[in-house]
């Protein structure tokens, strides 16, 4: 079969990926589990014991035992939250010297094209 140019082969597109992993943990988060004698679904659960251990360095988990955390486990409890509450922070890369660029880049900004027709 042969296509004419600009047709493409798929009409419909490419079909939708399965993210059943994505709705798995979804489905496992919205079940409820016995919190501080109450029904709470697991996600907001593991919210609260996330912010437990961010704000004490310890949680008392479901089942009744303490989980204490150390230094460099509660770090990375505290970047966790807030790089889902703030967004990860924002990346810069300085490519000059001295402020002057380095041997090999060429810093090109819209100012600098020529919009002159070409003859």
């Amino acid at each position: 079969m042969a296509f004419k140019k600009g047709q493409t082969g798929n009409p419909n597109g490419r079909p939708v990926k399965n993210r059943a992993l994505t709705q798995i943990l979804e489905s496992a988060g919205n079940t409820k589990i016995e919190y501080s004698g109450k029904q709470a679904e697991r996600k907001k659960v593991l919210a609260a014991l996330l912010w437990e251990i961010a704000t004490t360095g310890k949680a008392e988990l479901p089942d009744g035992s303490t989980l204490a955390v150390a230094p460099q486990d509660w770090f990375g409890v505290v970047k966790f939250l807030y790089s889902h509450i703030d967004g990860a922070p924002k990346a810069e890369l300085d490519v000059t010297s001295d402020n002057k660029p380095l041997k090999g880049y060429y810093v090109i900004s819209p100012d600098d094209w020529d919009e002159s027709p070409k003859e």
